[in-house]
């Protein structure tokens, strides 16, 4: 069959003079979409063409229920001999079983389709070829281009290490120390704390796959009181991670957690609590895969959202005509004003002198215009700000689908930090917590280790609408780290002159994106992510956005570790023999140990 451009409609279903015995020779759709998932580039195109023959011969109840699959292939799929054929396939499809095409291809509420890196090489620079060797193997790999690559492969750099530990802390392999099943269990309860449906439904199909227990999916009460028994731990490293103590540790430790395993499972968590912020912050959307039953592992049902209402097409949809597109906002004045005012803040803040009195009156003057974060539009977040005790209170209420994985009701969300800052020159992720997880995780913290750096340290020493400009964004990096680290309890104490440096280099709309992408991501809208106040692409929002989201995992693993060397001294006299397998012996004291214990 050629499937080259021409008016002629492709044939849906089976035609009347087809031999047969052709049809009984056919090979398996599950062996056909193997071989189109291949790299050989000939062996691709001969499978797709077979592909196309066994869908001709398909009943309408398998071409529905295998639709967005299908559209995956024609949309999502960086192999031009494979999109091609599938795209003139789908199209006509799409219009035989009356089908909504628009859908499967949306990636993001926030950033315009036309405005992602290409799923093919766009043109021959680096970062381009860059970007597709990078989606390529991720297809090679699971038979699609997930939303999630489709957003982190602006950055190719930090593509490679975010997926390296995301891979190694759900994959098999020699140093993994929890079933499969339930790795994927853990992700959807740390997901659930967020209400991130896109994680939880994906970890449900995975945990389904590996032959988890379907009843946990659905009653709690039949998880193993073993696994339950994280809930509390995994609430305070989402929400309140100062909170957890060693007592915490000690607990789960007599509850059968050897301490290798309870490693994976905080490493576990701190990353999905993070990809949550990523996902949530930069408006992805969920694919809505149904369970993954055969080899394509990406079946998918398409006529309900998950909470199994009907789909509005105004969610997926661009902006209204009444609000402002984002590069309207941006080509304003006053944005390209207060960008130009920001570059010369950022070039000069090595060198301020930050007066006692200057920043006096700067934070009288910011007290009086402080805010809070309007209540947002979805109807399953209440966010109420109580003053008991000048302690801001934020509550959050569960969708259905997230509160199947909460049973634990101590922790309802993050609370403005009021306690005593604990600094970073005692306790900090690149002497002590990178010591102590891989001591007992081999391997993860080195990937973690990697992924920081690459992110924290990525620049392109440019803004792309500011032609003609080296533009040096250290500071501006750095104080989102440490703004983030603040909002935690953490402090950085060569920063003398703290409140008025991150007022001066992080803008009023950039601090209240990413102060909800850390601590709140589900309240995150496209206003607030185009209302930054600086003049960006949606590539420089996205790595804004991963510096607050890669920020906040750091701070989670940071007290998670110093709860773990408190309950156990980890000095060579104190515990040289103990077996990484095993419950070593807890510290002489019984009195619980806090994070500001040195």
């Amino acid at each position: 069959m050629d499937f080259s451009e021409s008016d002629e409609e492709l044939s849906i279903y089976s035609d009347p003079a087809m031999d047969t015995e052709d049809f009984s020779n056919m090979r398996s759709f599950d062996d056909i979409v193997h071989d189109v998932i291949n790299e050989n580039e000939s062996k691709r195109e001969s499978s797709v063409e077979d592909l196309i023959f066994f869908l001709d011969r398909a009943d309408s109840e398998f071409l529905v229920k295998n639709f967005n699959f299908l559209t995956d292939l024609a949309y999502k799929c960086p192999f031009e001999n494979v999109s091609k054929p599938m795209k003139q396939y789908v199209s006509q499809l799409a219009k035989e079983i009356s089908m909504n095409l628009s859908l499967p291809m949306v990636v993001s509420t926030f950033i315009n389709l036309q405005n992602l890196p290409p799923l093919m090489p766009g043109s021959n620079s680096e970062i381009d070829q860059n970007r597709h060797e990078l989606l390529v193997k991720r297809f090679l790999k699971q038979g699609f281009v997930s939303n999630l690559e489709r957003i982190l492969v602006y950055h190719p750099s930090h593509f490679q290490h975010f997926f390296d530990t995301y891979d190694y802390l759900l994959g098999n392999h020699a140093e993994s120390t929890l079933p499969a099943s339930w790795r994927h269990y853990i992700a959807c309860i740390a997901a659930a704390r967020f209400n991130c449906t896109y994680v939880i439904k994906h970890h449900m199909n995975e945990f389904l796959l590996f032959e988890g227990c379907e009843s946990w999916l659905s009653d709690s009460t039949t998880v193993p009181s073993k696994l339950a028994n994280l809930s509390q731990l995994n609430a305070y490293l989402a929400h309140q991670p100062w909170l957890i103590r060693d007592v915490h540790i000690k607990q789960l430790l007599e509850c059968g957690w050897t301490i290798r395993e309870l490693i994976h499972a905080i490493c576990l968590m701190v990353e999905i609590h993070g990809t949550c912020s990523i996902i949530l912050g930069c408006g992805i959307l969920y694919e809505y895969p149904d369970k993954m039953t055969n080899k394509t592992e990406h079946f998918y049902t398409s006529t309900t959202t998950t909470e199994g209402s009907p789909l509005n097409d105004n969610m997926f949809s661009t902006p209204p005509q009444n609000e402002h597109n984002i590069e309207d906002i941006e080509d304003s004045k006053d944005i390209r004003d207060n960008t130009e005012k920001w570059l010369r803040k950022i070039e000069n803040s090595k060198d301020d002198d930050f007066s006692p009195k200057k920043k006096k009156k700067d934070s009288s003057s910011r007290k009086e215009k402080k805010k809070y974060v309007r209540d947002p539009h979805p109807q399953w977040i209440t966010q109420k700000f109580q003053d008991s005790k000048n302690v801001k209170v934020a509550k959050r209420t569960f969708t259905p689908l997230a509160a199947k994985f909460i049973n634990d009701g101590t922790i309802e969300g993050y609370v403005e930090y009021k306690l005593k800052l604990v600094p970073l020159d005692n306790f900090n992720w690149d002497v002590h917590a990178f010591a102590l997880i891989d001591r007992f995780f081999s391997g993860c913290a080195t990937r973690f280790d990697h992924e920081f750096k690459s992110i924290f340290n990525l620049t392109y020493k440019k803004l792309s609408r500011i032609e003609g400009k080296t533009v040096d964004t250290t500071q501006f990096r750095l104080f989102i780290r440490i703004y983030i680290q603040r909002l935690h309890g953490l402090s950085n104490d060569t920063r003398k002159n703290y409140d008025r440096e991150v007022n001066g280099i992080l803008p009023r709309g950039t601090k209240t994106y990413i102060r909800n992408v850390a601590t709140f991501p589900e309240i995150v809208d496209r206003n607030m992510f185009q209302n930054l106040e600086l003049l960006l692409d949606d590539s420089e929002r996205v790595h804004i956005n991963l510096v607050a989201a890669t920020a906040k995992k750091q701070c989670g693993l940071i007290y998670a570790s110093k709860a773990i060397q408190n309950l156990y001294s980890l000095n060579t006299e104190s515990s040289p023999t103990t077996n990484e397998n095993s419950t070593p012996s807890p510290s002489s004291s019984n009195k619980p140990r806090s994070v500001y214990d040195d």
